[in-house]
């Protein structure tokens, strides 16, 4: 840090250091006196101010950005404290900017330590010790303006004159590596936290390794004490600020107030907002505002004049009025001629007073048209289902029943059996099947074919169910002239008295051909009772009842045949 001095009272003179740049640049305006090396400074102060500016500006509605700027003013006073020494020869010129430039670095430490905290976990034990480092420096600031407390006279070096450091600026120069210490030890935490964010660790990273950097610039500290070396450590600071400017540009270190998080919601917010206030006129509009009413600037102007759908505009008013508090979906043609579908909200801005309002309009048209669109494909949906269903059911049909006489077929009657054979044996009652074959079936097809043996099938299928038309039976065709009769709740006797009205019926259809002849049929009856571990099973049953049907046969045609009985009725 270059120090001036404050009072040509010693002066030394160092002829090993006379450069011959000051003679060779002879143009001089009292007590300044130009000279090439001064221009790198000049561009460092220059660019500095620029990022200083443009920081500031762009976050000076936060803490942050004015502690930026507070620290900001120290950097750009050293390095033009520093380029003066190289064109100051008037020693109460060089010490009244020394007063000044080391009153502005000592404030610029305790706000790089503020930063610090703002930039790294904000802990809030530590306001007691900023308000502590402010204290300090402000102590050491008032009493250099006052007296030249931290310099005691000037050295002349050869290339340009510095101040001479007293023990008071030993202890300031302690104070501000303290000061810095306590930084780099917030950014090394706050960089080494694994469980911090990526982003918050880089910029740590960053002004950890700046500041560290920016410690090679207490050579500008060794001219006070007499040692011959020119002020080049502030281009160092320079380079250290450069990235603190570059941390509070790239990582918007701003705190999160209500107020920017207010305007940061209206900005973003899809929902059209505007705040009416008693008289009708329009306070405020988000620019999704502006865009559903088709007004750049509706702010200012009546309410009748932003919303000129009149449906829109009397629901609006109702609900300002205090008529309807509850949301509405209104139907709404923007300027444009599209229809749309706004849901309306409107709430008092003070609740329990009277005054504005706050009107949100959600503008739910796509929500709608997908819900319609939603509804459409249900419907179709529901339809298609209904259909399936319906050929499904067609295909169990087909699947379950005979294409000839409409009967149920082989396959569901092993099905149906099994759950009727379970059903009686839970109730512990009678289960009746009887097997019927039409007689010399085979002949008849060979007399009057195929068309007219289909025609028997069925009159043979009406039959059996005329005869079995109580709830719970079954009827089915398992074969090319058998058929199978099943009778819960019926023991032997039922059976057989079933079996002789399905031969009476076939008798009587007799009558009704006119060219077929008499027909008869044999059938066999098995009946059991599925109780106990020797009940047997469907199958069994149905084995039984073709056994009798067997005898049936045997022994002529028009026979009833009961399994286990001597001979066939």
């Amino acid at each position: 840090m270059a120090l001036p001095g404050a009072a040509p009272t010693r002066r030394r003179i160092v002829p090993g250091l006379q450069g011959s740049i000051r003679s060779a640049v002879p143009l001089s305006i009292g007590s300044i006196q130009f000279s090439p090396l001064v221009l790198p400074y000049v561009a460092a102060v220059a660019v500095m101010v620029a990022l200083a500016v443009g920081v500031a500006i762009r976050e000076w509605s936060a803490p942050v950005g004015r502690v930026y700027l507070l620290y900001a003013i120290g950097p750009i006073a050293w390095m033009a404290w520093s380029g003066s020494t190289y064109v100051v020869t008037d020693p109460h010129l060089a010490e009244s900017l020394c007063g000044i430039t080391l009153a502005l670095i000592t404030l610029s430490t305790p706000a790089l330590y503020q930063f610090a905290i703002l930039a790294g976990e904000r802990p809030s034990r530590a306001r007691s010790k900023v308000r502590l480092a402010w204290a300090v420096a402000i102590l050491f600031a008032v009493a250099q303006f006052n007296m030249p407390l931290l310099v005691d006279g000037i050295h002349r070096f050869g290339w340009g004159v510095t101040g001479r450091g007293s023990r008071w600026l030993l202890l300031l120069i302690g104070y501000h590596l303290l000061l810095v210490a306590l930084c780099l030890g917030n950014f090394w935490r706050a960089w080494r936290n694994p469980t911090a964010l990526c982003a918050y660790r880089s910029r740590n990273r960053l002004l950890f390794f700046g500041l560290c950097l920016s410690l090679v610039s207490v050579i500008d500290v060794l001219p006070g004490f007499g040692v011959p070396i020119p002020p080049v450590g502030g281009f160092f600071i320079v380079a250290f600020f450069g990235v603190i400017s570059y941390v509070a540009w790239r990582y918007r270190l701003a705190e999160i107030t209500p107020e920017v998080a207010a305007a940061q919601v209206l900005t973003t917010m899809s929902d059209a907002l505007l705040v009416v206030d008693s008289d009708e006129v329009v306070r405020l509009a988000n620019p999704a505002a502006q865009r559903l009413f088709g007004d750049d600037d509706p702010v200012g102007r009546p309410l009748a004049r932003v919303l000129l759908d009149s449906g829109v505009l009397s629901e609006v008013r109702r609900r300002l009025n205090g008529q309807s508090p509850s949301p509405a979906q209104l139907d709404y043609v923007d300027r444009n001629g599209q229809r749309r579908v706004l849901c309306l909200s409107v709430a008092p801005l003070r609740p329990h007073q009277r005054g504005g309002h706050i009107c949100v309009f959600n503008d739910i048209t796509a929500l709608r048209q997908a819900e319609n669109e939603r509804e459409r494909l249900s419907r179709s949906l529901e339809t298609t289902l209904n259909e399936l269903a319906a050929a499904n059911w067609r295909l169990q049909r087909k699947q379950e029943r005979d294409a000839v006489t409409g009967l149920y077929n082989r396959r569901h009657l092993e099905e149906a059996l099994d759950r009727m054979w379970l059903g009686a044996q839970r109730r512990r009652e009678w289960l009746a099947l009887l097997m019927v074959d039409i007689d010399q079936f085979r002949a008849f097809n060979e007399t009057y074919g195929a068309v007219r043996g289909d025609e028997l099938l069925r009159r043979m299928g009406a039959v059996l169910q005329e005869a079995a038309h109580f709830p719970g039976n079954l009827t089915a065709r398992i074969g090319s002239d058998e058929f199978v009769l099943v009778l819960p709740g019926t023991d032997v006797a039922g059976a057989v008295r079933v079996a002789e009205r399905v031969q009476r019926l076939v008798e009587l259809s007799v009558g009704q051909e006119d060219d077929t002849g008499r027909w008869t049929v044999c059938i066999g009856i098995a009946a059991a009772m599925p109780a106990g571990d020797d009940a047997g099973t469907p199958q069994t049953l149905l084995r039984a009842a073709d056994t009798a049907l067997l005898e049936a046969k045997r022994h002529g045609t028009s026979r009833i045949c009961v399994a286990n009985a001597p001979s066939p009725a």
